[in-house]
């Protein structure tokens, strides 16, 4: 995927979460944050049997590069990335077994994150 960084976009996300844990008295081991951030690695580069759902690695990779390595704080990279969260919840719900395809198609941001469990559904 071109000159994409891989493991310089990896540091500057773990200095992300950890500050961001931190900021909040969030005790969290490096190695669960490091899996994580793998787990999230495999999601954008897996093959999806969805042709809307295929290569999410190629728009998002190059927007983290951006993002993390080559110009912090743009707002295009930002965009793109925001752009693609729904796709990145639809997959990982895809890819767990919680959804079906056709179950996802069609839903919006808000359902997604209470099917994810990221938001608990009383909280929206």
């Amino acid at each position: 995927m071109g000159n994409i960084q891989w493991s310089r976009i990896k540091n500057s996300i773990k200095l992300y979460c950890k500050n961001a844990f931190a900021e909040q008295n969030i005790a969290i081991l490096e190695t669960d944050i490091n899996d994580a951030i793998d787990i999230f690695y495999n999601l954008l580069s897996k093959k999806i049997p969805y042709a809307m759902l295929n290569g999410l690695g190629r728009t998002v990779l190059p927007a983290l590069q951006e993002s993390c390595c080559d110009n912090p704080g743009s707002l295009s990279s930002f965009l793109v990335i925001k752009a693609q969260v729904d796709s990145i919840m639809k997959i990982l719900l895809i890819t767990t077994g919680k959804k079906t395809y056709a179950e996802v198609t069609g839903k919006g941001t808000k359902q997604l994150f209470v099917w994810t469990g990221i938001v608990p559904s009383y909280t929206m």
